[in-house]
């Protein structure tokens, strides 16, 4: 949970991140990045999170190559039967 990792965006700059989880499938021992984005009802918010999404990007991690994003707001809340599918799709 939370554990620190250095990328490095445009191929010059170093940032550090801590996503939410790290995750490991077992069977390959491919790594998984889970971002929960929980506020995005809140627009200061959002703009943060479409920042860190860029820097994820640039250092060339994304939704097509081991980043896993859910997000939610008040109306709706976080939608446990997606995310156990979004487990078995991703981390079994």
């Amino acid at each position: 949970y939370e554990m620190p990792l250095v990328v490095k965006t445009n191929g010059l700059e170093r940032r550090e991140f801590r996503p939410d989880f790290c995750c490991l499938r077992v069977r390959d021992r491919k790594e998984f990045l889970w971002e929960h984005f929980g506020m995005m009802d809140d627009l200061d918010y959002v703009e943060s999170v479409v920042r860190k999404t860029e820097l994820y990007q640039e250092s060339g991690i994304s939704t097509c190559n081991g980043l896993i994003v859910t997000m939610e707001t008040r109306k709706p809340p976080l939608n446990t039967v997606v995310i156990e599918k979004m487990i078995k799709k991703y981390l079994i």
